[in-house]
């Protein structure tokens, strides 16, 4: 902060005057410098997670440097300057902050600096991949790693079912990767315990810990020699052996173990690959876990045999079987045939592969020595399979499909009428005959070709007769449908959503909202039509469940809200939630008393609910999400709604609203200990890119949904 620095120097000669001799004085006023912010290590997190951060910039002051972070739900904690163009922080990223950007600043004593941006992200469910080692003995503290997506740090916690095993010094090291000390009681019973990772987005499913007890045993090997310069596949036989925690030794240089895999606890495969240069004689295999090291069994390594492979020539067609043979024992083949179906095998005395073209191939197998078969493969007259046309009759102006597949030996195809070249594999051609054709496709081969004929009658169009009407749909609790009439190019279309459940105690329940749209169709078209229901009003036992096609549930409790209304919706080309083209969002159910009103459905966005002193709403659903979850501080929160799902009503002594269906469903309302719990949000409406004409109307439709077609 500027200030003045003044030296005075003087002699005081009396106590009534005062001489000043060689006073002097110095007035200046040092620099001072903004702080400026140039990076943020970490430049985005989700919520729900703790961010350490280092940010860099200059004229950083220790003890007197501040960091903000604009809107709400981000806490910066911990600030440490560690040099003026250095500083650290913790940012604890509130599990209900709104995603999206946030500005960051700096500020000293002489000012702020300029901002930079941090983006808060969605929180994921969280998932599990693998935890390494996966076995561990009683009385050990397992250093382990666990492998999966969206961890989240300073948030995410490990659970391990079954007793005996706990997890400590969790470190979130990724947001892929967790480290832990899982500590296994020295009394714990063996077997499998269930591991899982939660965050306030959810928990994983579950990935197994094996507590093992015993060492393991090691009885027989499938193959105990090995030739220089191959690779015997072997089956180890012993027990307790545990998959993802054992280990394959062999004694010595030379022989090692490669992909071993446990089978069983009492079978494992590996590899033994012998160097070339391997000194021959015994090694010694054993087996180790985490109990312990098997005893020894004996593996010898031995000079390669000669491999002859037979017959030494062969011809086949193409497609028929080519088989060869190889020295008999204990083998530790390796087949390769370049262009057979298959190219590769081993480990067999006897390799059968084929060809699906002419030619002549080489086969060889190795086992220590390489030995060489040829197969010629002769190439047969061309076969078609089939060629069809359909539909077979057609009024004129209309397209056929003219399909073959089946075709064999052809190395060219083609299709008379002016289609010409066409690809012999299984495909087809749309054509559009002027009238009465026979098709004919000729499939060519090196010495011959085949042909196959397909023919459409083709008749005049029967003149189109345009009718024109109403067709209102009511709620009936399952899909209805409505066939485009013939002649007709586009539909108006209203619907609307159902009105959500009210409470027992005066809570008002959100009315469904309604859009109309024109939307191009076209004649004979089946549309799928479904009219959403009302949700149940708040049941004194039980759930008040959610209304026909996405009304949000209310939790039973002492003081149970309403459920969400489902919203109203016509679906093109299928009876999926991806083919609705038009949809009219449900209202919300509402919470006990008059505060906690359920949100009004449709618009682009449904509108919030009433929120509780102690706890807060659903939000509505919007055109790129479900509504936000209501919040409660004493008890359950809702859930958020989803693509044509409301969420759930928050669980507690009074139960939150339901959240409305809609395109997306509004979210359900928080509950309450009191009597302060919150009405869920409304639904959206959507219409469809490409639809004209639309009109949404928020909160207008009471009691069951309804959807009007009009052509």
């Amino acid at each position: 902060m500027p200030h003045s620095r003044r030296l005075t120097a003087c002699l005081v000669l009396a106590a009534s005057f005062t001489l000043a001799i060689g006073c002097t004085s110095d007035t200046s006023t040092p620099s001072a410098t903004m702080p400026t912010l140039a990076a943020i290590s970490v430049a985005s997190g989700a919520a729900g997670s703790t961010i350490a951060e280092t940010l860099t910039g200059a004229n950083f002051v220790a003890g007197a440097t501040t960091v903000a972070v604009s809107g709400s739900g981000v806490a910066v904690t911990t600030v440490t300057v560690t040099s003026a163009t250095s500083l650290t922080a913790l940012f604890t990223i509130a599990a209900d902050a709104a995603v999206g950007d946030r500005a960051v600043t700096v500020t000293t004593a002489t000012g702020a600096s300029a901002a930079r941006p941090f983006t808060i992200t969605a929180l994921r469910l969280p998932t599990l991949a693998s935890v390494s080692p996966a076995a561990g003995v009683p009385g050990a503290e397992v250093a382990a790693t666990l492998t999966g997506t969206n961890f989240v740090p300073g948030a995410s916690t490990v659970a391990i079912a079954g007793g005996g095993v706990s997890a400590t010094g969790v470190t979130v090291a990724s947001a892929t990767s967790i480290t832990a000390t899982l500590a296994i009681d020295a009394a714990a019973v063996p077997g499998v315990r269930a591991v899982t990772v939660t965050t306030a987005a959810g928990t994983t499913s579950p990935e197994t810990f094996m507590v093992a007890l015993a060492a393991p045993t090691l009885t027989a090997l499938r193959q105990p020699d090995g030739a220089t310069g191959t690779t015997a596949f072997q089956i180890l036989t012993g027990t307790n052996f545990v998959a993802g925690a054992t280990a394959v030794n062999v004694s010595g240089n030379g022989v090692t173990a490669t992909n071993v895999t446990v089978t069983g606890s009492t079978s494992l495969n590996a590899g033994f690959a012998v160097d070339a240069g391997a000194a021959l004689g015994a090694r010694s295999v054993t087996v180790t876990t985490p109990a312990g090291t098997s005893g020894a069994i004996a593996f010898t390594v031995t000079t390669p045999s000669q491999v002859v492979c037979s017959p030494s020539t062969q011809s086949v067609a193409i497609g028929a079987n080519a088989s060869f043979s190889a020295i008999t024992g204990y083998s530790s083949f390796s087949w390769a045939a370049p262009g057979g179906t298959p190219a590769a095998g081993g480990d067999v005395t006897t390799f059968t592969t084929s060809y699906a073209a002419a030619g002549t191939y080489l086969v060889t197998v190795t086992r220590g020595t390489t030995s060489t078969c040829s197969v010629t493969v002769r190439l047969p007259a061309p076969a078609i399979g089939a060629f069809t046309a359909s539909p077979a009759s057609v009024t004129a102006g209309n397209s056929v499909a003219l399909s073959w597949s089946g075709i064999v030996n052809a190395l060219s195809c083609a299709i008379d009428h002016g289609v010409g070249a066409v690809q012999c594999s299984n495909s087809f051609r749309s054509v559009t005959p002027p009238q009465s054709t026979t098709y004919t496709m000729t499939a060519t081969g090196p010495d011959a070709t085949s042909t196959a004929t397909a023919s459409v009658t083709v008749t005049d169009p029967a003149p189109v007769v345009v009718t024109h009407g109403t067709q209102t749909f009511v709620f009936t609790g399952a899909q209805q449908n409505f066939v485009v009439p013939a002649g007709t190019t586009s539909l108006q279309v209203t619907a609307s959503g159902a009105q959500g459940g009210s409470s027992l105690r005066g809570g008002t329940a959100g009315n469904g909202g309604s859009v109309t749209a024109t939307i191009a169709v076209t004649a004979g078209e089946n549309l799928a039509v479904f009219v959403g229901g009302a949700g149940a009003t708040a049941a004194v036992v039980g759930v008040a469940a959610g209304g026909f096609n996405g009304g949000g549930d209310s939790p039973a409790s002492n003081n149970p809200g309403g459920a969400g209304g489902g919203a109203s919706d016509v679906r093109r080309g299928g009876n999926a939630l991806a083919n609705r083209v038009v949809v009219g969002g449900g209202g919300a159910g509402a919470s006990l008393f008059a505060p906690g009103f359920g949100g009004a459905g449709g618009g682009l966005a449904g509108a919030s609910g009433g929120s509780g002193v102690d706890s807060t709403s659903g939000g509505g659903g919007t055109q790129v999400g479900g509504g936000t979850a209501g919040t409660s501080g004493p008890a359950g929160v809702g859930a958020p709604g989803v693509s044509g799902f409301g969420g759930t009503g928050g669980a507690g002594n009074v139960s939150g609203g339901g959240g409305g269906g809609g395109f997306f469903g509004g979210g359900g309302g928080g509950a309450s200990t009191t009597v302060s719990a919150s009405g869920g949000g409304g639904g959206s409406s959507f219409t469809t890119p490409g639809a004209t004409s639309v009109t949404h109307t928020q909160g207008n439709r009471a009691g069951n949904g309804q959807v009007v077609i009009t052509w």
